[in-house]
């Protein structure tokens, strides 16, 4: 096998290795979390009282619990949580996240559920667990609302 070959071979391995990497790396980039945003990151005066909304019927509503990382910046992105009480008839609560950082923060602040309980494994593990938890974000370059949970 000549040179050239050789050569071609490698250069073509190298690049699907350097962009399988790049892929990987993309997909374990960390997101916004209130866990690593920097002191002053967000305003600390929630632009509401309330703990929760039962629905959102406007953009003026969902801004009013939301809470946007990297404001002004093209990664900015409006979001805020959401519980869905499987015991209480699916009630869903949209919460305050300026006001809440994880759900269950809300959880425990409202007492549903008690103190000293377990929270993590009620909310995120257990298969026939009680609140489905999730994030809805709206994604102002397609004007959408998505959701995750």
């Amino acid at each position: 096998m000549s040179f050239s070959r050789k050569f071609t071979r490698l250069f073509a391995a190298a690049m699907i290795f350097s962009a399988f990497c790049g892929v990987t790396l993309a997909q374990m980039s960390r997101k916004p979390s209130p866990t690593r945003e920097p002191p002053g990151a967000m305003d600390k005066r929630p632009d509401s009282a309330k703990n929760s909304l039962p629905r959102i019927a406007s953009q003026a509503e969902f801004d009013s619990i939301a809470r946007v990382y990297h404001q002004g910046t093209p990664y900015a992105m409006p979001h805020t949580m959401f519980v869905i009480d499987r015991r209480n008839n699916n009630k869903v609560y949209y919460l305050n996240s300026q006001k809440f950082r994880f759900h269950k923060d809300f959880l425990l602040a409202t007492y549903l559920v008690p103190r000293g309980a377990d929270v993590f494994k009620a909310v995120y593990i257990d298969q026939d667990r009680r609140f489905i938890a999730g994030t809805i974000a709206w994604q102002k370059t397609v004007d959408k609302f998505t959701w995750e949970l």
